[in-house]
């Protein structure tokens, strides 16, 4: 007997070895795309309906990598019979009160629902019609999984993956980011480390609604582990946006200061791109850029020193105002060469005006020409 004649038969068989016998004719059938198509279906109601892990079809089970994407399920027919299914057994399981053959921490087999949500996510991928069948269920799951436990975490999360890579409704991508939202409030630096890196992926496309947690994840920049400060680093920077350009600034600046030796020149090239994109105003931008350069000097770019002296250049109003400040920052500190590099440039440039002794924007410096020269080539 061949395996596509022993498929036909299986939903007549009897005894607990069907999975293994699925499994197997499963195997020799790969990559065969035909026959696995023509029989997907016949595998999804072979086990008993004892419990709602039995009803699970036996392809199910296994690791999606085994069986491609593009070889089980590439019929648009198998995918419609196949996800209301799915669907079926997976209320279940939400629904369906104690069993003590399944519960683990008060979850109903979380591994098999997290083996169902993953193949949802599967059947989902591009596909309006099977999104729209799962999205209520999706909902459900959501809101009525227990978060105050690890296992429940698990299966929240493997929902939320399912959620952002269907053609899922507006709402439900919303609830969605609120519970990476509330991951970022757990005590477990893990999940506070896969919800920043799920947001990370999704700040383009659902901006608005990573929006929301922007407090949330600025405190992580305080985080004591490093792997969370760089994502959390990563976030807040693609939050930057025009409506929040200076609070935002506020908090990266701050963390510049204190932040560990292996991410100042990460941080500090951030803040320039996001200042460049978002400056409020040419002062507000120059401003910006030397507060980096006196923190963090050492630690930037080769292209920031000939970027800020055009800056300058272009800021014709800004030029008392510029040297002075400048000047005050040498006088603090020489050691760092991209500030003294663009403040040698700039007293060369506009001396002048530092020697006259008169700026509206800010506190003149009294400066005589004899000992700047000598304090700069001693």
């Amino acid at each position: 007997m061949n395996d596509t004649e022993l498929l036909d038969l299986l939903p007549f068989f009897e005894g607990l070895s069907k999975e293994e016998d699925v499994y197997g004719v499963l195997q020799n059938l790969r990559g065969r795309g035909d026959a696995l198509e023509s029989h997907c279906g016949k595998t999804c109601h072979v086990t008993p309906l004892s419990s709602p892990g039995d009803r699970l079809p036996s392809e199910c089970r296994q690791k999606k990598e085994k069986y491609p994407r593009s070889t089980v399920f590439d019929g648009k027919k198998n995918r419609q019979k196949t996800v209301p299914d799915l669907v079926q057994i997976m209320k279940g399981l939400v629904l369906s009160g104690y069993s003590p053959e399944h519960d683990v921490a008060g979850i109903s087999d979380p591994f098999l629902q997290v083996r169902i949500l993953r193949l949802l996510r599967i059947l989902g991928h591009n596909n309006e019609g099977a999104s729209d069948a799962m999205n209520d269920l999706l909902a459900q799951v959501a809101t009525n999984t227990d978060s105050t436990k690890t296992v429940g975490n698990a299966v929240l999360y493997e929902t939320v993956l399912t959620v952002l890579d269907i053609k899922s409704e507006s709402g439900l991508r919303v609830l969605a980011v609120n519970i990476l939202g509330r991951f970022l409030l757990n005590n477990d630096r893990n999940i506070r480390y896969i919800a920043m890196t799920s947001l990370q992926k999704i700040v383009g496309t659902d901006h608005n609604a990573v929006q929301r947690h922007r407090g949330t994840i600025v405190d992580c920049l305080k985080d004591q582990d490093a792997s969370v400060k760089r994502r959390a680093l990563e976030l807040s920077l693609a939050l930057v946006s025009a409506t929040n350009v200076r609070s935002m600034m506020k908090e990266l600046l701050i963390f510049l200061s204190s932040c560990p030796q292996e991410l100042k020149s990460h941080a500090a090239s951030g803040i320039f791109n996001a200042a460049e994109r978002y400056a409020p105003s040419q002062r507000w931008h120059i401003d910006t850029i030397l507060h980096v350069l006196t923190t963090a000097g050492g630690d930037v770019r080769d292209e920031t020193v000939p970027n800020l002296i055009q800056l300058i250049t272009n800021a014709s109003e800004l030029h008392c105002y510029t040297v002075h400040k400048l000047y005050r920052a040498l006088l603090l500190d020489i050691s760092t060469q991209s500030l003294v590099q663009v403040a040698c440039w700039c007293i060369g440039e506009y001396g002048d005006l530092l020697l006259r002794g008169e700026c509206q924007e800010t506190e003149p410096v009294q400066v005589h020409a004899a000992p700047t020269l000598k304090e700069y080539y001693q």
